[in-house]
């Protein structure tokens, strides 16, 4: 298995980039690496369920394993077009009135046994890191021009 975890700084309230995370079919207007997203089921939490499109070719689909409401959430990909064996993909904030702190952290493994971990170490995890990168850079952007204040009002 493999991991990494990238982190970035929101100028917004811990309630304002959760219900961005929480709000899991609408990843796609956010996250600059997927052409569409849906929820795929009506539950919340955990069990809760999405397909998301990154090109025609393509797509991978996701389940929350992991709901600690305002704090953290666990995707595991259950099927998908790429080479992953198997993927988690935590978040978790920490935050105060004014700025959250969100960390993601992929556990991966790549198919292919051997081969796969080669692939990893030298272009698979850096590929990966910067797709993780591009995907808080517009949570950041998402939840920052929604324009709430500290205290939830519009500005």
């Amino acid at each position: 298995m493999s991991t990494f975890t990238k982190t970035i700084d929101i100028d917004a309230r811990p309630d304002a980039v959760w219900n961005t995370l929480a709000d899991i079919g609408t990843i796609a207007n956010w996250n600059a690496g997927l052409t569409a997203s849906k929820k795929t089921n009506d539950n919340v939490g955990i069990g809760a369920t999405r397909h998301c499109v990154i090109s025609d070719t393509q797509s991978l689909d996701e389940e929350v394993v992991y709901f600690d409401p305002r704090q953290a959430i666990t995707f595991r990909m259950t099927r998908s077009t790429m080479p992953f064996q198997s993927a988690d993909i935590r978040f978790t904030l920490i935050g105060n009135a004014s700025r959250t702190t969100v960390t993601v952290s992929p556990l991966y493994t790549l198919k292919y046994g051997l081969i796969g971990r080669l692939l990893d170490s030298l272009f698979v995890r850096r590929m990966y890191g910067k797709g993780m990168i591009s995907l808080l850079d517009g949570l950041k952007k998402h939840v920052e021009d929604q324009g709430e204040s500290f205290a939830g009002e519009k500005v």
